[in-house]
């Protein structure tokens, strides 16, 4: 099983840090250098990589500072490993290093130095790291109106002969969050500080803070004796203006006993116990999808997750260390089948900071965020209710149904935020009025787009009466009637009921054009339909309003199963192959998105079309498969190197929701 398991997700490159435990920070590593080199907050706004190199081993020798160099390294979900053989005084010295995460906020390193050679060594080591202020907090922080972002206050200090780090806002600049981490060595060691890295006598970037751990005399190793040499890394985040809980004391115990306490952890959290030590690679890929899905998430202490776990986007870096509202929600339909805690925590994150006066939730949250809230403001698509009756459809014990009861305001108050404050031509029909609630730069707005923000690549839009955001709507009145019937409100499945029939009538009304048999947007400044050829047009499918079922028929055969509009290699394009504008590496201009992709599979197979859902989720699984579970999928199968974020949440849960054949029992309210 540990076989099968190795390298399941290498963390290898900057893009798959080691995570683990749904720890508040992950550690990368460099190509070629032994030891961590950098540490990075998850979701924390605006604060990326602050120490690289973490922890990097040099050793001295004939006066001469040299790097050790890693020749292997081994990647177990819950377990990191690196391996180095050196020569000093012409004696092999092999040098292992484990990393496992004791909790959320604590990682433990082990460092293992054994002379294999036939005299004794002695050896000059100085573990070498460097705090880094230089954040770009200007972008993001764009989006947040009045918040500052002045420079934050470094931290750099020893304490006993262990090491205090971090980034500190002072409240009458800064508004970005307080992140600290602190290295307890091993005994025998102490840190220093520097100007400069060990090999040099001043600081290669002023901005820089440099630190080592060095014993008081060089370590000895007898022939084939070991020496375990283990460093305990903490890290805390606050809020600006927030104290830091305090640190934690090093804990005792040995280290086989920690990783023996994450594999279990792991096994449990992932339901793994079952599987066959000799799986099929069908079977083995599922589990590698479901361990990303884990990897994804965060415990959020003293932050505003709370105690519960999100799931960012990635478990990288940058800016997708962060929970998107439709991201997160989807993600939840595949925690829900393995990892219901997770799945319930996941939807509850997803309305943090879900605004009291109009039920408005924003597009992305973070853990360790900053006060103000952001001028985009847009809760993205309202899937809610459809997560939650998925989630319901495999838990429903009293604790389920007590959830369920809890999210159930947080739901309504969502909706109605569409409805009362979304519907600016007064038409009864809701408005999108930015672009990122739905599909960013997508065609869709090319014609009616009034500007774009140069960072997000997103538009403001008019009012325009949409048929997409009203398809979700329809759909979520209809789940918010189940979910009401579930919990025992039955005064509240009327409401919905009457919600659902008003939606379609004003649908059927202002969208409906007879001679084309669609749903189609319209914009009554230019009393004009916004006629473009995106797989937006198959929502009102997806959501079940009421159509004829002819056109049902055509929208199905004609357009959405023809190989040269949306039913290609890869299925299902954000706009079909024969627009003049498509590109297959177009964002949402060409590619195919997971999310998407699951929600057409469901509706073939719910409209009997059986065979050809079967078929668009073998291709989709192939292509997950070959690119590690990716946000979106490049079009073009000949693409060597497509751009989507691997590992990203809602591709790990697509693939579960295709390979598990989900679709085959969709959660429907007919």
């Amino acid at each position: 099983m540990l076989h099968q398991l190795t390298n399941l997700i290498p963390c290898d490159d900057w893009e798959t840090p080691f995570v683990d435990t749904f720890s508040q920070f992950s550690v990368g590593f460099h190509q070629k250098n032994l030891g961590p080199a950098f540490l990075h907050p998850r979701a924390a706004i605006a604060t990326y990589e602050i120490a690289m190199p973490l922890l990097h081993l040099w050793i001295r020798q004939d006066g001469q500072w040299q790097i050790v160099r890693r020749q292997s390294m081994g990647s177990l979900p819950w377990h990191q490993q690196e391996e180095t053989a050196i020569v000093i005084g012409n004696q092999p010295v092999r040098i292992m290093s484990d990393y496992v995460f004791a909790d959320a906020r604590r990682l433990v390193a082990r460092m293992m130095l054994t002379n294999r050679g036939s005299k004794p060594v002695s050896i000059d080591p100085a573990w070498v790291g460097c705090l880094r202020d230089r954040q770009q907090p200007t972008e993001i922080m764009k989006a947040f109106s009045g918040a500052r972002h002045g420079p934050r206050r470094v931290i750099l200090k020893a304490v006993g002969n262990a090491l205090e780090a971090g980034l500190e806002p002072d409240p009458a600049t800064s508004d970005l969050p307080h992140v600290a981490y602190r290295i307890l060595p091993p005994e025998g060691l102490s840190a220093s500080l520097r100007e400069g890295p060990v090999w040099g006598g001043v600081s290669v970037d002023p901005r820089s803070r440099f630190y080592t751990f060095t014993p008081e005399t060089d370590i000895h190793l007898e022939p084939g004796s070991p020496r375990e040499l283990t460093f305990h890394i903490d890290y805390r985040g606050a809020a600006v203006g927030q104290p830091l809980d305090p640190w934690d004391p090093p804990e005792p115990g040995n280290f086989a006993e920690l990783l023996r306490k994450a594999e279990d952890r792991y096994r449990e959290a992932v339901q793994s116990n079952d599987f066959d030590p000799n799986m099929p690679p069908g079977q083995l890929n599922r589990l590698r999808a479901r361990t990303a899905l884990l990897r994804t998430g965060v415990r959020g202490h003293n932050g505003e997750f709370g105690d519960r776990v999100a799931s960012l986007c990635s478990a990288g870096t940058q800016d997708f260390s962060s929970s998107f509202f439709w991201d997160t929600l989807f993600t939840s339909t595949a925690l829900s089948q393995f990892n219901p805690g997770f799945a319930r925590d996941a939807i509850s994150t997803a309305f943090t900071r879900q605004h009291p006066r109009d039920g408005s939730t924003p597009e992305r949250k973070w853990n360790y965020s900053c006060p103000q809230y952001t001028i985009i403001g847009c809760p993205q698509s309202a899937i809610g209710a459809w997560a939650l009756n998925h989630y319901l459809r495999s838990n429903r014990d009293e604790t389920d149904l007590a959830f369920a009861a809890e999210t159930y305001p947080l739901l309504k108050a969502n909706h109605l935020f569409w409805r009362d404050y979304s519907d600016a031509d007064g038409d009864g029909l809701s408005e999108y009025n930015w672009s990122g609630q739905i599909g960013d730069d997508s065609q869709l707005w090319d014609s009616v787009a009034i500007g774009k923000d140069p960072y997000s690549g997103c538009f403001w839009l008019p009012p325009i009466a949409s048929a997409t955001c009203n398809s979700f709507l329809y759909r979520d009145a209809r789940e918010l009637a189940r979910i009401a019937g579930t919990i025992g409100q039955d005064s509240e499945v009327e409401f919905w009921n009457e919600r659902t029939a008003f939606i379609a009538s004003r649908m059927r009304e202002i969208l409906w054009v007879e001679e084309d048999q669609r749903y189609w947007d319209y914009n009554h400044r230019a009393r004009c339909h916004n006629k473009v050829d995106t797989f937006f047009a198959f929502l009102p499918l997806w959501a079940d309003v009421p159509m004829p079922e002819a056109a049902k028929r055509d929208l199905i055969e004609n357009h959405l199963l023809n190989p040269d509009k949306f039913f290609g290699p890869i299925p299902f394009p954000s706009v079909a192959y024969d627009h003049p504008s498509y590109d297959p590496a177009g964002y949402w201009r060409g590619r195919a998105w997971s999310h998407f992709s699951c929600w057409l599979v469901e509706t073939l197979w719910r409209e009997g079309y059986c065979s050809e859902a079967d078929e668009a989720a073998r291709r989709i699984i192939a292509w997950q498969e070959m690119w590690d579970f990716r946000e979106n999928m490049n079009t073009d199968p000949a693409e060597l190197f497509p751009k989507g974020f691997p590992h990203y949440n809602w591709g790990c849960a697509a693939y579960c929701f295709l390979a598990e054949r989900a679709y085959r029992d969709p959660t429907h309210p007919s």
